[in-house]
């Protein structure tokens, strides 16, 4: 376990604690006071490095365990320190200190202590640490990585250091690394041919013929780009672009300074296109600044205009701000005094390739708000676990690379003796970028969660995200925000208390697919209007509003911009407080072929719209599209009139009590039919005649081929149970009635 630490993002900062070595193992309380006794004369001050603030380093990451940094101090001579400086003969020669497993503590190597009179110091730092770290007089020789695709290999290429003159014992020094090399940011524009920035989400981007390598001198504070002409494979998030809705960020790269040459290039390649711009005569990189080259790609080239920051910036990168603290995944739980929580991680998913499941590779560090944390990398057998001693609301942190977060998961089925995880969660506080790859079922069953913050992160699956999270019941209206990935949101808010629904929640939602389920079982008691209008990819709709018994009134142009969907099964099954459907709903829906169980026990609709299914010309299952409506009186004749490929009517009307005549020529157009089980079973108050189609009764159908051309069997079974009122009741077949 290690000490929970606060993160933020500025420049390197280190703190510098300076003890008699009576009271080292005391360093921040024992001796952070103003104690004049303790800096007598003639003793001996061990100079500890120790983290005041444990900042993330400007290329965005930790100083993590095991990290090392390299320490020289000189004698200080007023007129003249930078001069002082020498490869060997110092105070101190390239002392490493390596930061311990505690995440806290910096170690060096052998005890380093200040000079018995006090005497003033200056101090030159550097990261990362080399044995060696001197080429020739006080130059440091330094190669970035050519792929720094990798975010590990990003910040291998970042070198940093830090100068501190006249230094003599105190409690603690505040130590300010900078970047010494270059940075170089990209973000890219669509021009002509690429109608939405999302046309170029796939973009690859190199950085061709740039110097990548470099010669720092510690004491002169001089860099010197040295050549090493080569092709540099920038860093871009495993989520991909970033789309600000002007532009995509995410690129980047660290090189050394320069000036380009008439060779140097940025390649851009979209798909099967590949596309080149000239860097010549394209400002210089400078050391300590990060230029941002914006790329406009069309269909008539490329172009690129540049700006210059201050990389440095007091440590953040221009483009992304406080980013690890944005970064970070927060939760927040209600934890009981013994509770022991175990953190939801998936630990193998299926593989598609090898069809096979395949363990989950991990690389973050979880704070669990108590004052500990952990450091998870690697694949793992078993999901980690934390013990809280005492009761009381905690932050949960992760930062750094985590996948999956499937609460889900932890149930007493597969992990018994866990399963109150899930009841101690309650609010989501911040999404974060730690790489998730999908949001399914992540907090399904969190019956205790209250709260979740708007732009969640964009993945394709979301399925189950909230399902049956009873406390919730307010949704941000940015929730889906920038999520263009999404396709599946089944069940999505399935069981929540959620009473509305925003207006232009699923704007952005423009590749979804699927809103199965998406608010049933909810006490919502109005949708809005075009809620799925830039929606034109669903295929279905499942019961997205199934028993939502507040809801009175259905906006027409719900499904407006839906064409592509093909079921509309139990959309609105058991919503009991319906009382009309827009004759409009469907008029956009031709390629549906079901509406099984859509109106299912609506029992205050009192009407249906004649022309309601008109659009819907390839329509087959009407299997229980009006079961259990008891407020139904009557039923248009040319409802299905316009649906000439519908081949089954199973239970459409069964149970409509209300019900008390069927219109003879009901089916006339709808010949390809062959399934009429239970269609108008237990209409009770049914009167008049069947209805029949050139003077064939239902159950007769079969008896003509040439004018009923259906391969099938036509079944009836219990199709007028129960509608002895019907005239001619006695003369239908006893398994039809």
């Amino acid at each position: 376990m290690k000490p929970s630490l606060n993160l933020r993002k500025r420049s390197y900062l280190l703190s510098i604690f300076c003890c008699a070595a009576l009271c080292a193992t005391q360093v921040i309380t024992g001796c952070a006071k103003d104690d004049h006794d303790s800096f007598a004369p003639g003793n001996e001050y061990e100079l500890v490095l120790g983290t005041r603030l444990l900042q993330t380093r400007a290329t965005d990451t930790y100083f993590e365990p095991y990290d090392e940094i390299g320490l020289f101090a000189v004698n200080t001579v007023t007129a003249t320190p930078n001069l002082m400086l020498l490869p060997t003969g110092n105070h101190f020669n390239n002392e490493r200190f390596t930061l311990q497993q505690d995440g806290s503590t910096w170690v060096a190597d052998n005890k380093v202590t200040f000079p018995t009179d006090n005497a003033p110091l200056d101090l030159y730092l550097y990261y990362p640490y080399r044995q060696a770290p001197f080429s020739m007089g006080t130059q440091i020789d330094f190669q970035v990585q050519t792929n720094q695709s990798l975010h590990s290999d990003y910040t291998r290429s970042d070198l940093a250091t830090a100068f501190l003159d006249t230094i003599t014992r105190r409690p603690a020094v505040v130590v300010n690394f900078y970047h010494r090399l270059s940075q170089m940011q990209f973000q890219l524009k669509n021009g002509s041919g690429y109608p939405t920035l999302n046309d170029l989400a796939s973009a690859q981007i190199r950085i061709l013929h740039v110097n990548t390598h470099a010669t720092y001198d510690l004491a002169q504070d001089t860099i010197l780009s040295t050549g090493n002409l080569q092709n540099v494979v920038p860093f871009q998030p495993t989520t991909g672009w970033v789309n600000n809705g002007t532009v995509l960020l995410g690129a980047k790269a660290i090189v050394a300074p320069q000036v380009f040459d008439a060779n140097a290039a940025i390649e851009v390649t979209v798909g099967s296109k590949i596309y080149v711009a000239s860097l010549a005569g394209i400002g210089a990189l400078k050391s300590g600044k990060s230029r941002v080259f914006t790329v406009t790609i069309g269909g008539s080239g490329i172009s690129i205009d540049t700006d210059l920051n201050d990389w440095n910036n007091d440590g953040e990168d221009p483009l992304y701000g406080n980013e690890q603290e944005n970064d970070d995944f927060i939760t927040k739980w209600n934890i009981m005094a013994g509770d022991t929580i175990m953190l939801p991680l998936l630990l193998e998913t299926w593989d598609t390739t090898s069809q096979n499941n395949v363990p989950v590779y991990y690389n973050m560090r979880v704070d669990w708000g108590d004052g500990m944390w952990d450091s998870i990398v690697g694949t793992y057998t078993q999901r980690p676990v934390h013990y809280y001693a005492t009761g009381g609301m905690y932050e949960l942190k992760i930062s750094g690379y985590c996948p999956y977060f499937n609460i889900d998961r932890i149930n007493p089925y597969e992990t018994p003796g866990y399963e109150h995880t899930r009841l101690r969660l309650t609010e989501v506080v911040q999404w974060g970028d730690v790489g998730f790859k999908t949001m399914e079922m992540a907090f399904r069953e969190c019956s205790n969660l209250v709260s979740v913050p708007g732009k969640i992160p964009n993945v394709q699956n979301y399925w189950g995200l909230f399902q049956n999270c009873y406390s919730l019941s307010n949704i941000p209206g940015d929730l889906f925000e920038g999520c263009t990935n999404g396709k599946e949101f089944g069940s999505l808010f399935d069981g929540t208390a959620i009473q509305t629904i925003p207006v232009g929640l699923f704007d952005d939602c423009v590749n979804a697919e699927n809103f199965g389920g998406v608010f049933s079982n909810t006490p919502i008691q109005s949708i809005p209007g075009n809620l799925f209008a830039n929606c034109s990819k669903v295929l279905s709709f499942g019961p997205a509003f199934a028993n939502c018994t507040s809801l009175t009134a259905i906006p027409s142009d719900l499904f407006a911009n839906c064409p592509n969907v093909t079921s509309f099964d139990n959309v609105f099954m058991g919503c009991t407080n319906l009382t009309a459907i827009p004759s409009s709903l469907f008029v956009n829906c031709p390629n549906v072929t079901s509406f099984w169980g859509i109106f299912q026990n609506c029992t205050a609709l009192t009407t249906i719209p004649p022309t309601l299914f008109a659009g819907c010309q390839q329509l087959t299952h009407c299997g229980y599209t009006f079961q259990g409506c008891t407020g139904l009186s009557s039923i248009p004749e040319e409802l299905f009139a316009g649906n000439r490929r519908i081949t089954s009517f199973y239970g459409t009307f069964q149970g409509c009590t209300g019900l008390t005549a069927i219109p003879t020529k009901f089916f006339d157009n709808n010949l390809e039919a062959y399934d009429f089980q239970y269609t108008f079973s237990g209409c009770t108050n049914l009167m008049g005649v069947t209805p029949n189609t050139l003077s064939y009764e239902l159950w007769q159908r079969g008896n003509d081929p040439s004018e009923f051309p259906v391969t099938n069997v036509h079944q009836g079974w219990g199709c007028f149970t129960g509608c002895d009122k019907l005239t001619n009741y006695g003369s239908i077949p006893y398994n039809w009635n």
